[in-house]
């Protein structure tokens, strides 16, 4: 009997064990990004080096405590890549054997036009956009310095990393001039827009769609009502009737002025979660915005707030 219960026992350990991975070589690089976007900048030019997102989908960047498993990881990491200091610099400071803000020098010197001449409190007195992971001239600029960074990091697959940023660089560059050059669905006419918040408004310059906005500096920051009734007056005189929200957040007051405006509200996740490729990412935002019919929700049909999660189209959540 005692035999036929420890031959069950370990046939129940075995069968527990079916598929088991074998642990994490502790002496395999690991590349740690703050959240998808920038993870699916740096997967193209490390190859096979596993690169991970610290922050899962509909979770800001810009205010995160790690959980303490999140402090080990950041701790064991080869290398941490984050956006800037003033959107995700957190992670710079939590002790990683090194790290790199992707945008940190380059975003403040940064000469994109600005639509609305909106100072982001994020930048401090520089009136200058950190949100630039979603301006492919901005990641091209930025790749040299995160090359060089992983060189540091990685030394050994340095000059396979170099060969793969000018390839990156190459495809990138092309792919920005396609997305330039696509022309709007239906009558042609380029829509305008209008920002609840700033995270979109760096993609729209550099893609020349029109806007106006931001409505608020951030989605907990609600405007005042002499700023938001010059906003709705601009708007109006500009005809932008397409309003750009976060689909991770409520959203609540944007939806009942999208309602009071006869507004059509655009979900979009500005943090590429669910991309399985950085140009998938910018093609999602880009088609979010030329066909807006198709991948918006109209608040007229709107009971809760909703979330997409679509991975490629960007009508999904920061």
């Amino acid at each position: 009997m005692i035999r036929i219960i420890s031959r069950l026992t370990l046939l129940c350990v075995t069968i527990s064990c079916f598929g088991c991975t074998a642990p994490t070589d502790p002496k395999q690089p690991r590349i740690l990004a703050s959240f998808d976007a920038i993870s699916l900048i740096v997967e193209q030019v490390v190859g096979d080096i596993p690169v991970s997102s610290l922050l899962e989908g509909g979770v800001s960047p810009h205010a995160y405590a790690p959980r303490p498993s999140e402090m080990v990881a950041l701790r064991e990491a080869t290398l941490v890549v984050y956006a800037h200091p003033f959107v995700d610099g957190w992670m710079g400071g939590l002790r990683a054997q090194s790290s790199v803000s992707l945008f940190g020098d380059h975003s403040l010197s940064h000469e994109g036009p600005s639509a609305s001449g909106f100072e982001d409190p994020h930048s401090h007195e520089t009136g200058m956009d950190p949100h630039q992971w979603n301006d492919p001239e901005a990641v091209l600029d930025a790749l040299p310095g995160l090359a060089d960074a992983l060189c540091e990091a990685l030394s050994a697959d340095c000059p396979a990393v170099r060969r793969r940023t000018a390839v990156f660089a190459s495809e990138l560059s092309a792919f920005q001039d396609s997305l330039h050059s696509a022309k709007p669905d239906g009558d042609g006419s380029v829509r305008c827009f209008v920002t609840a918040q700033p995270f979109m408004d760096q993609f729209l310059t550099r893609f020349e769609f029109p806007f106006v906005g931001p409505l608020s500096v951030s989605a907990d920051v609600e405007p005042s009502p002499t700023s938001l009734a010059r906003m709705v007056g601009e708007a109006h005189a500009r005809g932008c009737r397409h309003l750009i929200v976060q689909s991770a957040f409520e959203n609540t007051l944007e939806r009942r002025l999208a309602r009071e405006q006869s507004w059509e509200i655009i979900e979009v996740d500005p943090l590429g979660y669910g991309a399985a490729m950085y140009q998938h990412y910018l093609k999602g935002l880009h088609t979010a915005l030329m066909t807006p019919g198709e991948e918006s929700v109209r608040p007229e049909a709107q009971g809760e707030p909703s979330t997409t999660d679509s991975p490629d189209a960007s009508t999904s959540a920061p």
